[in-house]
């Protein structure tokens, strides 16, 4: 009894097992005869081409491209002749028609593209680009918003540019998003720090034209700038770079807490006000970018301040240098008149002005020997000009008060005379 009902079981499944191979060595056949293809899906069909491969429900239904790969559903959908694709994820390249070399991961990666060079890995990355080439897009809807620019570059969630055409644009950081072509942001606006051990800037004179010292300008700019300290509006900024994304776009980037960064007490300058003082100091001074575009913001490089501050500096050496100088020669000539005074020099004497430095008034001691007939304390500028003098009505030892109602803050020269004769000479120093 159990052989008889086992036998027509046996058979039963043989029978599903040889229709089985014939499906199986009729796919194989039919792929073989399109150039070593493969095409699964719930109804597999043969696809055109050389190289090809198919997995999901209309992924790459017909195409006459190569060395193509397309996972998930409707993935490379509208691919015809491109070649050299990779599509995983359902809708990826979706639109893709003759493009070439494009790589999408993630539902609806490069949705829209026709064009060649694009990487696009994560969730709607580069889901709005058409024509654009050579663009890199790695995060949650990357590079979303680029439609035909080229050589972008999107690296974090919802990494944008913040216009649909801009070329050599580079977005680093989670919800960074990049306002103008050739500009690299690293970051959103709440990033307070940027970090690392040592930061280079190219300079090698082998590749330096037009090379001229006198074109850099130092006080002439400097002391025209105003140091603030201000409060940077994160959130206002965030709203500027973001206004032209799509909404969903827009979402993911001002999805920041913006207090913690708000509240930060920045040093710097006003980036309008460093443009105005260098174009009255006729400075070509590139440490300012200026808006290129109406979604474009100022910025300045605070790096590119060190060189006209090293000329600012080398200015005032020569300057001190020359008043160095001059208190120089004025000394050689009081020791002179002291020498050819030493008789008075012996016997009276003046001491220094104490306080020195001084704001509003110090006091000179003097001791004068014997009878005479004018004694005076005399005070110079550096150019030797008198500035005030105070007559002496006693002989013996005493004092006078110097007040700075007549001297501004600098370094001044001052003197004992008896009888027309030089005594001693020391300075003194005014402060505000």
């Amino acid at each position: 009894m159990k052989t008889s009902n086992t036998l027509p079981k046996i058979l039963e499944k043989t029978k599903k097992l040889q229709l089985v191979a014939g499906i199986v060595l009729s796919l194989t056949f039919s792929n073989l005869l399109h150039a070593q293809n493969v095409s699964y899906s719930i109804n597999s069909i043969p696809i055109g081409g050389s190289l090809n491969a198919a997995f999901g429900v209309s992924a790459l239904p017909s195409v006459s491209g190569v060395a193509n790969v397309a996972n998930g559903y409707l993935s490379m959908n509208a691919n015809t002749s491109g070649s050299y694709n990779t599509a995983a994820g359902a809708y990826s390249l979706n639109r893709n028609v003759s493009g070439n070399y494009n790589a999408a991961f993630g539902y609806q990666a490069l949705l829209g593209t026709t064009s060649v060079n694009n990487t696009a890995i994560g969730f709607r990355s580069l889901y709005l680009n058409t024509t654009g080439t050579d663009n890199s897009a790695n995060g949650f809807a990357a590079l979303y918003t680029n439609a035909t620019g080229t050589f972008n570059t999107g690296l974090g969630s919802g990494a944008d540019v913040a216009s649909n055409a801009l070329t050599n644009a580079t977005a680093i950081g989670a919800g960074a998003v990049v306002n103008t072509s050739n500009k690299v942001r690293i970051g959103n606006a709440t990033v307070t720090v940027v970090e690392g051990p040592v930061a280079y800037t190219f300079s090698d004179g082998r590749f330096k034209n037009n090379v001229k010292e006198e074109d850099v300008k130092g006080l002439s700019f400097i002391n025209q700038l105003r140091p603030v300290v201000y409060n940077l509006d994160t959130k206002k900024i965030t709203e500027f770079w973001s206004k032209n994304l799509s909404e969903e776009a827009r979402a993911i980037s001002m999805n920041q807490n913006f207090t913690s960064a708000n509240i930060i007490r920045h040093s710097g300058f006003i980036a309008q006000e460093v443009a105005e003082a260098a174009k009255k100091a006729n400075y070509n001074f590139n440490g300012i970018h200026t808006p290129e575009n109406e979604n474009d913001n100022y910025s300045i490089a605070y790096s590119e301040f060190v060189v006209p501050l090293v000329k600012g500096m080398q200015e005032q050496q020569k300057m001190i240098e020359n008043l160095q100088q001059q208190i120089n020669d004025l000394q050689k000539k009081l020791e002179s008149k002291l020498t050819n005074n030493q008789s008075i020099g012996l016997v009276s004497s003046m001491e220094q002005n104490v306080p020195n430095p001084f704001s509003r008034e110090t006091e000179i001691k003097y001791n004068i020997v014997g009878q005479f007939r004018s004694a005076t304390i005399i005070i110079y500028d550096l150019s030797g000009k008198q500035i005030k003098a105070v007559p002496i009505k006693q002989s013996g030892a005493s004092s006078v008060m110097i007040t700075s109602d007549q001297l501004l803050a600098g370094l001044y020269m001052y003197s004992i005379l008896v009888d027309g004769k030089l005594i001693d000479s020391k300075r003194m120093v005014v402060t505000d």
